[in-house]
C-alpha cells in the first residue's frame, strides 16, 4: 500500500522456472502397462489403437503445459486504503489468462507478514481472467511485507506441473489500534494560588500563573514583589500557550532485543503514546508527538490540537521505525514549555537518568512504562508521575 492510500498493484515477474511430474503421472504408467498387456494379448485394432492414444498423452500433456504456462499473467492488490491492526484485510489475487488454451489448475502461493506460505487456487478459461479474494490478519502494526513466492500450471490430466518462482512483494501499511487507555490526568509543578494577592493592573492582564522557581527559569521572570510576601522565590508564566501544551515522546529504541521481541515492544509504545495524544486532546491541549524518522534517531514533530488530527497521527506513527539505539537525550531536544510524557518500555540507568534530569530542568514529566518488570527504579523518581502498562493493554 502507498503512504497516501493508493492500491498497491505488483505484476508478478518470473526469477525461475522448473518443470515437474506430478503423482498423476503414475497413471499413465499404469495405462501404458495395460496398454502393452492388451496389444500383446489381443492384437486386434482395438488393443492398437488404446496403445496409440495412452502414448500420445504424455508428449501431448507436456507440449501443452510447456505451451500454456508462459501465457498466466498474475498480480496481486491490497484492496482498501490501510489495514488495521487485528482486523480482517483483503488481499486480492488476479490471474489472467492471454492464451487460446484452458488453465483448469492454477496455484499460487504468497506470504503475508512473514508466516508460513499459505496457497490460492483457480481456475481460467481460454483469454479469461478471475480474481482470489484472501483475508489476511496482521498483528503487529507498521510496513509489512506481502509476497508472491511461486505459481503453477498443471496439465489438463495434472501429469506434468510448470512453476514459476516469483520475486516480487508488496507492502501493507498497518495501523496501530487507537485505543482508550488510563492515562494520568496532565499536572502542575508546584503551581501557587495567589487568590487574594495584589497583583498590579498590569500584571494581571500578562500572567496566566505563578510558580515556585524552579531551575531552568529565567531571572528576568521573577515575581520579586510576591517573592518578598512568600518568602519564596515566585516566577511569572505568560500567555496561555505554554502551560497548555504537552510533548509526547514513544521510545522505540531497540536496547538489544531481538527483531521480533522490538516489533513488539514498539508496537505497545506507539498505541500507548497515541492513547495519550487522543487523552491530552480531549483535554483541550495542544500536543506535539515527537517520532523517529530513520533508524539512526532523527525526529519529526506532528501536532494534535482536535480529533482529526489524531488520526492523521495514526499512519505517521505506524511507519515509525524502531530506533538503532540512539542517545536518548536528542530525542527530548527540541522541547515546548509545557508538560512532558515519556513513553517507555525501558528502565536501564541512562533511561532513568534522563528521566530525572528533565524532571529537574522541565518539568511536569509523566512517564507511561510498558516494560517487563515492574518498573520499580522509574517509580523511585521524585517529582515523576510513572504510569505502568501490561503489555497485553495495548498489544
Amino acid at each position: 500500500m502507498t503512504p497516501d492510500g493508493r492500491k498497491n498493484r505488483k505484476t508478478t515477474k518470473s526469477t525461475s522456472f522448473r518443470l515437474t511430474p506430478t503423482r498423476y503421472l503414475w497413471v499413465w504408467v499404469l495405462l501404458a502397462v495395460l496398454a502393452f498387456i492388451f496389444t500383446q494379448a489381443l492384437r486386434n485394432p482395438v488393443s492398437y489403437s488404446f496403445a496409440v492414444t495412452v502414448a500420445l498423452i504424455l508428449p501431448i500433456e507436456l507440449v501443452y503445459v510447456l505451451l500454456a504456462a508462459p501465457f498466466l499473467k498474475t498480480t496481486f492488490e491490497t484492496d482498501g486504503k490501510n489495514a488495521q491492526k487485528n482486523l480482517p484485510f483483503r488481499l486480492v489475487l488476479h490471474f489472467r489468462n492471454l492464451s487460446p488454451l484452458p488453465m483448469p489448475f492454477v496455484t499460487v502461493s504468497y506470504t503475508a507478514e512473514n508466516r508460513e506460505p499459505s496457497t490460492a487456487r483457480a481456475s481460467l478459461p481460454p483469454f479469461g481472467r478471475t480474481e482470489v479474494v484472501s483475508e489476511v490478519v496482521f498483528s503487529i502494526r507498521g510496513l509489512r511485507p506481502c509476497r508472491l513466492n511461486s505459481v503453477s500450471v498443471d496439465s489438463i490430466l495434472r501429469m506434468f506441473r510448470a512453476t514459476f518462482t516469483m520475486g516480487n512483494e508488496g507492502n501493507v501499511l498497518v495501523l496501530p489500534r487507537l485505543v482508550p487507555l488510563e492515562i494520568p490526568e496532565p499536572r502542575t509543578v508546584n503551581r501557587i494560588d495567589v487568590a487574594g494577592m495584589n497583583l498590579s493592573d498590569s500584571d494581571s492582564d500578562e500572567i496566566e500563573e505563578i510558580t515556585e522557581y524552579q531551575p531552568g527559569d529565567k531571572l528576568k521572570n521573577v515575581h520579586w514583589k510576591l517573592s518578598g510576601k512568600a518568602d519564596d522565590l515566585l516566577v511569572k508564566k505568560y500567555g496561555s500557550k505554554g502551560s497548555s501544551e504537552t510533548l509526547i515522546v514513544p521510545d522505540l529504541r531497540r536496547m538489544g532485543r531481538e527483531t521480533d521481541e522490538a516489533d513488539v515492544t514498539a508496537d505497545s509504545v506507539i498505541e500507548i503514546a497515541l492513547s495519550a495524544v487522543l487523552d491530552r486532546t480531549e483535554r483541550d491541549r495542544v500536543v506535539t508527538l515527537r517520532l523517529p524518522e530513520s533508524p539512526d534517531g532523527d525526529t519529526f514533530d506532528v501536532r494534535a490540537e482536535d480529533r482529526d488530527d489524531v488520526d492523521a497521527c495514526v499512519p505517521l506513527s505506524a511507519a515509525a521505525p524502531v530506533v538503532e539505539n540512539a542517545d536518548p537525550y536528542l530525542m527530548f531536544g527540541r522541547r515546548p514549555e509545557g508538560e512532558t510524557v515519556f513513553v517507555t518500555p525501558n528502565s536501564d540507568a541512562l533511561t532513568v537518568s534522563v528521566i530525572n534530569e528533565l524532571s529537574v530542568m522541565c518539568p511536569p514529566v509523566t512517564v507511561l512504562y510498558c516494560g517487563n518488570d515492574g518498573g520499580e527504579t522509574l517509580r523511585a523518581l521524585s517529582d515523576v508521575d510513572v504510569k505502568r502498562f501490561e503489555r497485553e493493554d495495548a498489544v
